[in-house]
């Protein structure tokens, strides 16, 4: 479990920099970028595809 939590770590930091000094364009394409993200992790869960590294876009 500890690897995943580092890999979560670092994934607020780099959003934690692109809202804090990130252009609106930036934040706006970091805010999309976390909830293909979050769609995708539950995409893995329903389908079961753990290995699933293609795309971050889900439909």
């Amino acid at each position: 479990m500890h690897e995943y939590a580092n890999s979560l770590k670092g994934f607020i930091n780099a959003w934690k920099q692109v809202a804090q000094a990130g252009t609106p364009e930036q934040r706006e394409k970091a805010t999309a970028v976390v909830e293909d993200a979050r769609k995708a992790i539950y995409h893995i869960l329903a389908d079961g595809s753990a290995g699933r590294t293609t795309s971050l876009v889900v439909p």
